[in-house]
């Protein structure tokens, strides 16, 4: 006897997947943000160490500020470009 043919369901994606992942709506309104505002005093000073090549009191500060060493500007996507903008020291 032949069983009927059954396609597997696709349960759907958990929450825990997709929970933290930026939208583009906040990111945008984070870019206008910091346009706007400027940098935070801690990303001056992490920018400022940076320049005097002091890397690892750099990304000390960040982690005990953002407890994620991988947020801080100069690292994360576009970073080098905080410090290019700045035109300073000869970097960017």
């Amino acid at each position: 006897m032949q069983q009927q043919k059954v396609t597997p369901l696709q349960p759907p994606t958990r929450i825990s997947r997709s929970k933290g992942r930026l939208a583009k709506r906040t990111e945008f309104v984070r870019e206008i943000v910091k346009e706007v505002a400027g940098l935070a005093p801690y990303e001056r000073r992490v920018i400022e160490l940076l320049r005097n090549s002091k890397d690892k009191r750099a990304r000390k500060l960040a982690k005990k500020r953002v407890c994620f060493s991988f947020l801080f500007p100069v690292e994360g996507p576009g970073g080098g470009e905080v410090i290019g903008e700045m035109g300073c020291c000869g970097l960017g």
